[in-house]
């Protein structure tokens, strides 16, 4: 890497030093935030320990093979691939809902930090290729670890007393966020200089495609956020089994289908705008009448509501699809199909960690203590 300009080989060791301040301080920084777990989640001594072990345990045992892997596989792909499960632990810690999820989390965590620490390091070295920058780069790197390890309690206290024992895993994410925001910035250069590439990004400019890949992740986030909220309102809110709960959904499954059909046939003769302006009103009406749920809602009032929302999940499905594929070339068929599905997933999945935190505060039942029992 001697050919790198000066500029950017100080970017190299910025960001390498980052990673292990990021990981250096998750190292101190929980154990000031202990008492406050335990009185939130609640959780013993012995759990308490574990919420710190999970991390230094599982970040020793895999350093060597991070390293390992690196040198086989590539140092930028290891280094990449670790801090996006050191940002999404840290996110998944953020909002564990019980001790046993935290501890988990915190494993993620140091399966990401193992691939951080040694990784960056080598980096580094190879980067700075002369002897006397490197070892000056070395004393820097030095210099940020002890720096991490001093920081996290104090860091640690800050965060605690002005917002809470989950800010302490806040502070990784924004860092995640921005390394995963240039990669994908990189990749878009990458693929449109590409002759064959995975995905033409000038399709994007298409607004059919674009608009139906936008209106997947919308439609599927609103369901997967309805079947994350209606599972806890049944059980916890009206008391049903679980049971009860999954032949009570059948009705919105039920609709979903059929009008899955029904809208693969309207938008075989009339296009995809019919069905998905219905789908649009339609998902507008369920939610509003989900909205009014109360503890005391008549049976009746619920499945009314479950069977319109949907309706408005089931219609959206065909038109989206459809739309996706009339953006791309015949060719790109597949392609168009895989973005449509994988908007949906997108969806689905971030609508979960998005009302984690209204869910508890619509249960009337304590939250959920996932592991901690």
């Amino acid at each position: 890497m001697s050919d790198l300009s000066p500029r950017r080989r100080q970017l190299i060791l910025v960001i390498c030093c980052l990673s292990l301040f990021i990981a250096g301080v998750d190292v101190t920084i929980v154990n000031v935030a202990l008492p406050s777990i335990q009185r939130s989640l609640p959780a013993s001594v012995t759990g308490l320990q574990w919420a710190i072990d999970a991390y230094t345990l599982v970040i020793a045992s895999l350093l060597m093979l991070s390293g390992s892997l690196a040198d086989r596989f590539g140092r930028r792909r290891v280094f990449q691939a670790g801090l996006a499960a050191f940002s999404l632990g840290s996110l998944l810690c953020s909002i564990s809902p019980g001790l046993g999820w935290l501890i988990a989390f915190r494993g993620l965590q140091a399966v990401g930090g193992s691939m951080l620490n040694p990784v960056a390091m080598s980096i580094t070295v190879t980067t700075f290729t002369d002897r006397r920058e490197r070892a000056r780069a070395v004393g820097i790197w030095g210099s940020v670890l002890g720096l991490s390890l001093v920081a996290g309690p104090v860091l640690g206290g800050l965060l605690v007393s002005g917002i809470g024992w989950r800010a302490i895993f806040w502070i990784n994410v924004p860092i995640g966020i921005v390394l995963g925001a240039l990669a994908g910035a990189a990749l878009v250069v990458a693929e449109s200089r590409r002759r064959d590439p995975l995905i033409d990004v000038r399709f994007f400019r298409s607004a059919p495609f674009s608009g139906a890949s936008a209106i997947a992740v919308a439609a599927f986030a609103t369901l997967g956020g309805f079947l994350f909220l209606n599972t806890l309102y049944l059980q916890d809110v009206r008391g049903f089994s679980a049971l009860s709960a999954g032949l009570l959904t059948i009705s919105m499954a039920a609709a979903l289908a059929v009008f899955a059909r029904v809208s693969g046939r309207l938008v075989g003769s009339r296009g995809p705008r019919l069905p998905l302006t219905l789908a649009g009103l339609a998902l507008a009406a369920g939610s509003l009448l989900l909205t009014r749920l109360t503890p005391d809602t008549p049976v009746g009032f619920l499945m009314v509501a479950y069977v319109i929302f949907g309706a408005g999940s089931g219609l959206v499905t065909a038109p989206i699809t459809s739309t996706a594929v009339s953006g791309m070339p015949a060719a790109q068929a597949g392609v168009a199909g895989a973005v449509a599905s994988t908007s949906r997933q997108l969806g689905a999945a971030a609508s979960v960690g998005a009302w984690h935190r209204q869910a508890q505060r619509r249960t009337a039942g304590p939250p959920i203590r996932g592991g901690s029992r």
